[in-house]
């Protein structure tokens, strides 16, 4: 940026403060063109205090010691591209007021002889340079005059032509400014009409805002429903995993236990084979059973009458010995009667007899309590009577009976 271009702001300083209120899009473009860095924006959004003038100051002082060669150029279409027209058109025909120092008057410099010059020429050579002298004394004063002419003509023309483009600057002004004036009314219209519709927006916006909020906690809240369902099904699984993994020992065990039942089975048909061989031998052996126990009862039937046989005999028998042994103990009576008036040693033999005789029936007696006792028992129990079953259980039977 030149010094002419720096004068154009600064001489629109105050305007420039007044209608640059928002630099972010300034600065974007500023940034992309290379004429500022992102340090650049940093520096100026850290202004304390944060106030608009104070970052319009800041960007200022970058923006004019910038030393980009098309910085001035970036600005003005920064501002081209934020319909800031005016604005430019303003720095475009802003009169730069460059400062003007004294002007001072050329000296002619002096030339040196180059060639030698003799000892004879000397005296023309002094008159001649002596009328050069005064020549160039005589331009100088003449140049000099005719410049000071010249700059105050120069001076004079500057002036009014300064002051013509004043006045035209300021007639451009006033009929721009009406039209930035009625522009800026329609401007002003519609951006109210637009801060309107924004403001209807903005409501519609926080409505659905608040719609979705409620949709958002009604969303959250079936998501902890969800999750916490998600949980119970994955304890569920859990369970239902180890309710598996304990089937799967409960069946590996079933198995175990299911080729052991199978052994078993295998032996029992075996011992059922053997039963039924056993079963055939006993249905055989139960037709001989039958036969001896027909043969046994009739045993059975042959001692019963022999029994009564004999008990009627013995009763004969007894029947006897007790008339005999009254007819004895008679006949002894009578003996010990007749035996009084003999001697001591007769009568203890007699007494003897007696008491042998005594113990003859008392043993008589005995025998028969005996076998009376004998026959209640074999009447009272009856005879078992073993069918079927091999010849080795039989004789178990028969043991243990």
């Amino acid at each position: 940026m030149n010094k002419e271009h720096r004068k154009r702001i600064t001489q629109n300083l105050t305007y420039l403060k007044e209608r640059m209120i928002d630099l972010d899009p300034l600065l974007d473009y500023l940034i992309e063109r290379d004429v500022f860095q992102l340090e650049h924006r940093s520096r100026i959004d850290a202004a304390t205090p944060p106030t608009p003038q104070r970052k319009f100051n800041e960007f200022i002082q970058l923006l004019l010691s910038s030393s980009h060669p098309a910085a001035y150029n970036a600005f003005l279409e920064a501002l081209q591209n934020e319909r800031q027209f005016y604005v430019v058109e303003r720095l475009q025909n802003t009169v730069v007021k460059l400062d003007t120092g004294p002007m001072r008057a050329k000296t002619p410099h002096k030339r040196q002889p180059v060639q030698t010059i003799s000892h004879s020429d000397e005296p023309a050579l002094a008159s001649g340079y002596t009328h050069i002298d005064q020549v160039a004394s005589i331009m100088s004063k003449v140049l000099s005059e005719f410049s000071g002419k010249l700059t105050e003509e120069l001076v004079t023309n500057f002036e009014k032509r300064r002051e013509d483009d004043i006045r035209e600057m300021e007639e451009n002004i006033d009929a721009k400014l009406g039209k930035f004036s009625e522009q800026w009314e329609q401007e002003k219209k519609q951006m109210l009409l637009q801060n309107d519709s924004a403001i209807k927006s903005l409501q519609d916006s926080i409505e659905s805002l608040q719609r979705k909020q409620n949709e958002c906690e009604k969303l959250k809240l079936k998501y902890d429903q969800l999750k916490q369902h998600q949980k119970d099904l994955r304890e569920k699984e859990n369970e239902r995993w180890q309710k598996l993994t304990q089937s799967n020992l409960e069946n590996s065990q079933l198995k175990a236990e299911n080729t052991m039942l199978k052994e078993e089975v295998d032996r029992l048909k075996d011992k059922v084979e053997e039963l039924q061989d056993e079963v055939s031998t006993v249905r055989k052996g139960k037709l001989n059973s039958d036969m001896e126990a027909k043969h046994l009862l009739t045993e059975n039937r042959n001692l019963k009458t022999e029994l009564d046989e004999k008990e009627k005999e013995r009763d004969d028998l007894k029947r006897d010995i007790e008339n005999a042994y009254e007819r004895i103990h008679e006949i002894i009576r009578v003996q010990k009667e007749k035996s009084t008036t003999e001697d001591t040693t007769y009568k203890t033999v007699l007494d003897k007899q007696n008491q042998k005789l005594s113990e003859i029936y008392d043993a008589v007696n005995a025998l028969s309590a005996r076998d009376r006792l004998n026959q209640i028992k074999s009447s009272g129990a009856p005879r078992t009577l073993y069918i079927g079953g091999n010849a080795i259980q039989r004789s178990n039977r028969s043991n243990k009976s």
